[in-house]
């Protein structure tokens, strides 16, 4: 049986981790670090809320700071989300320390710190964006040169055509 994906997050709250900012007292930021395309496809996505979200434009890669606790929950959390097995490129990082950050796309501000996020929403759609850019990055777009016959058959209720060497 998995473990519920919050337990590690209740526990970090009551001993007093997560407080303030990003790395607010009592406290540590850690960070989900994805591919740029995919977390910008996230960061588009209106139904997800993030915590500050740091870019590193010489890496290719965001950083969504997370509470404390959440870097040890992610494998788990992904176990526990079916995505157990398939290469996402989405890692937890702790600690992150925030004067790392080189662009802060959301900045650290009251309202918007790591604790309010919802983790196993942010993962899930995270895990979603990083399949999705994998599945575009690798995506081979085989364009046909004019002229060029098509050598898969073709379905028609007589049979195959001429040019692909059967038929009627």
């Amino acid at each position: 049986m998995i473990p519920r994906p919050r337990a590690a997050l209740c526990a970090a709250r009551e001993r007093g981790g997560c407080g303030g900012g990003p790395d607010g007292p009592g406290g540590r930021a850690e960070a989900l670090e994805m591919p740029e395309d995919a977390g910008l496809a996230l960061l588009r996505r209106p139904e997800v809320h993030t915590g500050p979200v740091a870019h590193d434009p010489a890496r290719r890669r965001l950083q969504l700071l997370v509470p404390e606790g959440s870097a040890e929950e992610l494998p788990g959390l992904l176990e526990w989300l079916e995505w157990r097995g398939i290469e996402l490129e989405l890692s937890a990082r702790a600690p992150f320390d925030p004067r790392e950050a080189a662009i802060w796309l959301r900045p650290p501000e009251p309202g918007r710190d790591a604790d309010h996020v919802d983790l196993v929403r942010l993962v899930s759609a995270a895990a979603t964006e990083c399949h999705r850019a994998r599945l575009t990055r690798t995506a081979v777009l085989r364009v046909r040169k004019p002229g060029e016959i098509s050598r898969w058959p073709s379905r028609t209720p007589r049979g195959y055509w001429r040019e692909h060497g059967r038929g009627h």
